[in-house]
């Protein structure tokens, strides 16, 4: 990250940003990592769904259940230290569950989302419930690239139509 910084972000064209990704071993070094990026100059900073720490944090818990509280927990203390820089962009990596987007509706500084979840769930035939998933599809955005989904655009749209519910 600082390399990139030093030595990418004069050379970028104007309103490009940089965007660095929190990694960590446990939630201490996921925070350190984050107010090292800030010190650094980041102003975008996303935090991924999978890191190990959030395993570390919830071992007791199946590993989907572990990664969606775990990113909570991260961002939680964040916020509790007033570590979190509010006007900074903040991204959000992936999708273990759903529902955990619903936990974020009054934090204005994550700012946006990637995540295939709600298609892929769809392309399997399946739709999300009220209070989101209790898994996770096992294949990838690829493994449907050369499929006809048109049989699944229904379950497709609904999911995406509820994934945005869940997020405001």
């Amino acid at each position: 990250a600082k390399s990139w910084m030093i030595n990418y972000k004069q050379h970028l064209p104007e309103g490009v940003e940089l965007m660095a990704v929190c990694q960590g071993k446990d939630m201490g070094e996921l925070i350190t990592t984050y107010q090292t990026l800030v010190d650094l100059g980041y102003t975008h900073i996303a935090f991924n769904h999978s890191s190990i720490a959030y395993q570390k944090e919830y071992e007791g818990l199946d590993h989907l259940k572990a990664t969606m509280y775990g990113r909570m927990e991260f961002i939680r203390r964040l916020v509790a230290s007033n570590t979190i820089r509010k006007s900074h962009y903040h991204h959000l990596l992936g999708c273990s569950l759903p529902q955990e987007f619903m936990s974020y509706k009054d934090w204005t500084f994550v700012k946006s989302v990637d995540t295939s979840n709600p298609i892929l769930v769809g392309a399997e035939g399946q739709r999300y419930t009220d209070s989101g998933l209790t898994w996770k599809p096992k294949e990838k955005l690829e493994h449907y690239f050369e499929k006809d989904l048109s049989g699944q655009i229904e379950n497709i749209t609904f999911n995406v139509q509820q994934f945005r519910k869940f997020i405001k």
